[in-house]
């Protein structure tokens, strides 16, 4: 069995009690001074970390501020928008009728038109047959009485021109009703085409403008959604920062006028450890201002920075 060193106490219990003895110094060191009476230079110092503090918060409560009201603006400019398209849709679904209806006025204009064109056509071609006709029994009536062999009488009964006059005078007139429903026919399709082109013209800007507006309003929503994640985590922030200042300048204003020794210790231990809080929700703040500008857009951080 291995024997005592000498004094009673082995290697590894005195090192043991060290330890313990050196720990609990540091305790009651760390602890007596944050017992200690605050200084002015002390207060002075605590004061200027405040005000450093504050000028943090300030700017980031001017930032939430502005993501705010960019928020806001453009939740009244979408809700703007969807007024607008909803009467853009309205509008549409009373032009898709009416555009149905001049087309096929249109498209009926247009055939009676060709039908006449085409009736025009064939008259013109069976008036010209009726000269060439006409032209061959003259030619033919000529050529019979130059004949010394016959009789001119006989010359005009045989080529008689008068079985052409009836349809020479029923084909002009024929001409003259088709070319006046054609003329009719031509003015009323000019007309019907330019309400429809009107009628598709409005439809289409109508259709492009509804397009426009909805691809507003989607920019609009995910432009919200960003300043929203931006300001979600910096409002709540802000507001707890703002309480915890308000508490370290009251400790701060106790710290001043306390005069007991009791007192002195209990505020200079509330400060030190406000001190301490402050400086993490310093950098927590600035953390969180830096999580927001890469949220945002480029263009939307020059809106607020």
């Amino acid at each position: 069995m291995p024997r005592p060193a000498s004094g009673g106490v082995s290697a590894s219990v005195r090192r043991a009690l060290a330890v313990l003895a050196w720990s609990f110094a540091l305790f009651t060191g760390v602890h007596a001074q944050d017992r200690e009476p605050l200084t002015p230079a002390a207060i002075a110092a605590f004061e200027q970390q405040l005000t450093n503090a504050r000028a943090t918060h300030d700017d980031i409560a001017t930032r939430v501020t502005c993501f705010g009201q960019q928020k806001t603006s453009l939740i009244q400019q979408r809700d703007k928008d969807q007024l607008r398209l909803g009467a853009l849709m309205k509008h549409q679904g009373e032009l898709e009728p009416l555009l149905v209806r001049q087309t096929a006025e249109y498209k009926g204009f247009e055939a009676t038109r060709d039908a006449e064109q085409a009736r025009l056509i064939q008259l013109n071609n069976e008036l010209e047959h009726l000269r060439q006709r006409k032209a061959g029994q003259e030619r033919a009536l000529a050529d019979c009485k130059a004949s010394p062999w016959t009789i001119n009488a006989l010359c005009d009964l045989a080529y008689s021109l008068a079985h052409l006059t009836g349809h020479f005078v029923d084909n002009g007139q024929q001409l003259t009703d088709t070319q006046r429903r054609l003329d009719i026919a031509i003015e009323a399709t000019r007309g019907a085409e330019q309400r429809y082109r009107d009628s598709k013209a409005a439809y289409d800007a109508n259709t492009i403008d509804a397009s426009a507006t909805t691809t507003q309003i989607r920019s609009a929503e995910v432009s919200i959604a960003r300043w929203q994640a931006a300001l979600t985590t910096l409002e709540t922030n802000a507001h707890d920062s703002k309480l915890l200042l308000d508490e370290f300048d009251d400790a701060l204003d106790e710290a001043r006028r306390v005069d007991t020794a009791d007192g002195k210790a209990r505020t200079a231990r509330a400060v030190r450890g406000l001190a301490v809080r402050v400086d993490e929700a310093t950098r927590r703040s600035g953390a969180l201002l830096g999580q927001a500008k890469t949220t945002l857009t480029e263009q939307q951080l020059r809106s607020c920075f």
